[in-house]
C-alpha cells in the first residue's frame, strides 16, 4: 500500500464482510431465498440493495453480510451458494471487504472531487489501496505530495490517442484494478474501457444530460426558466457507450448543504 504516515487500512477498521453481487432474470423469491441462505448459515446482513430493470426484465442485488460466525469459510462460499445461482440463473460475483483493490484516481484541473477522495482515503474511509493519481495537467502534484500519493502527469499535447495509450500502460504496469474518474475531462477510448470492464467509476456533476461540456453550472444559470432538477453528484460505471446514472448519496446538515463528493 502506498501511503505516508499512520493511514489505516479500511479492512483493519471494520469487521470483515462478504458481498454478493447478483444479477438474473427477474422472478419471485430471489430476495427471500438469498436472505434465507445468509440467515440459515449464521450470517448477519449489514447492507442490502436491489434494482429491477423492468424493460430488460433483469434483477440486480448487492448483499453484504458479516463473516464472523458464518457456517462456511470464504473459500467455500461460492460452492455453497451455487445451487441458488443455478436455480435462478444468476450471474454471481463474491467480494470480501478486506481484499482491497488497487485504485487509481484520474483527474484534470478541478480539485474538489480529488481532495474529497484523498481525505477519505487518508482517514481510512475508503475500501481501496490508493496506488496513484494521474492527470493530463500538473496542477495536483503538490496536493498528492501532501497526502503521500504518487502523482503522474500525462499531458495530451494534441495527441489524444497517444495519451490514452500511455495512461493505459501506466495503469497496467501499476496493476490497477479500479479506476476512478474524479472530474477527468477526457473521453476514454473503447480499448481503455474494455481493459477495465465494469471497473471504471465516473464522478460527474448532476446537470447531465441537460448541460454537457466544461461549464455546466454557467450554462444552467443562463436557463433559469427551465425545469432542471439537481440532486447532488452522480456516479456511474463506464461500460462503453451505455452508462447507467445513479444519484449520489448525501447527508444534509441543518444549513441544507449536502456533504459528500460533488462535481
Amino acid at each position: 500500500m502506498v501511503s505516508v504516515g499512520p493511514t489505516p487500512r479500511y479492512g483493519d477498521c471494520v469487521k470483515p464482510t462478504a458481498v454478493l453481487l447478483l444479477s438474473c432474470p427477474d422472478q419471485t423469491g430471489i430476495v427471500a431465498t438469498v436472505a434465507d441462505f445468509v440467515w440459515r448459515n449464521g450470517g448477519n446482513i449489514v447492507h442490502a440493495e436491489q434494482h429491477t430493470d423492468t424493460v430488460a426484465g433483469m434483477f440486480f442485488q448487492r448483499v453484504e453480510f458479516e463473516l464472523d460466525g458464518f457456517a462456511f469459510p470464504r473459500e467455500k462460499l461460492a460452492f455453497a451458494f451455487q445451487p441458488i445461482a443455478d436455480r435462478f440463473g444468476m450471474d454471481v460475483q463474491i467480494r470480501f471487504s478486506d481484499d482491497l483493490p488497487r485504485m487509481a484516481v484520474l483527474a484534470s484541473k478541478a480539485p474538489h472531487c480529488l481532495v474529497d477522495i484523498l481525505t477519505r482515503w487518508k482517514a481510512g474511509q475508503l475500501a481501496a489501496d490508493l496506488a496513484l493519481v494521474a492527470s493530463n495537467h500538473p496542477d495536483h502534484r503538490d496536493l498528492c505530495g501532501f497526502y503521500g500519493v504518487p502523482f503522474h502527469e500525462l499531458p495530451v499535447d494534441g495527441d489524444q490517442a497517444a495519451q490514452d495509450l500511455a495512461m493505459r500502460e501506466l495503469l497496467r504496469n501499476e496493476q490497477i484494478e479500479l479506476v476512478i474518474l474524479a472530474r477527468y475531462m477526457r473521453i476514454l477510448s473503447a480499448d481503455f474501457v474494455a481493459e477495465w470492464p465494469n471497473r471504471i467509476i465516473n464522478i460527474h456533476h448532476s446537470f447531465l444530460p441537460a448541460f454537457v461540456g466544461a461549464n455546466p453550472y454557467k450554462a444552467g444559470s443562463r436557463t433559469r426558466g427551465r425545469d432542471h432538477r439537481s440532486d447532488g453528484a452522480f456516479r456511474h460505471q463506464r461500460v462503453g457507450r451505455r452508462t447507467d446514472h445513479q444519484p449520489g448519496r448525501h447527508t444534509h446538515n441543518p444549513q441544507g448543504r449536502s456533504r459528500g463528493v460533488d462535481a
